[in-house]
């Protein structure tokens, strides 16, 4: 069975963070939310 455009999930870019407290939470959850802001062609996962 062939899936859909809007059906597939896209490849995965793993990111990892050096950073702690304040810096590293914030580039973390930017990282988590941005495909609500931009339509990326890869899907970004915290490593």
């Amino acid at each position: 069975m062939e899936q859909r455009d809007s059906e597939r999930v896209p490849p995965t870019l793993g990111i990892g963070l050096i950073g702690y407290a304040f810096m590293g939470a914030a580039h973390s959850q930017g990282w988590r939310t941005v495909g609500r802001a931009f339509d990326l062609p890869l899907r970004p996962v915290l490593a």
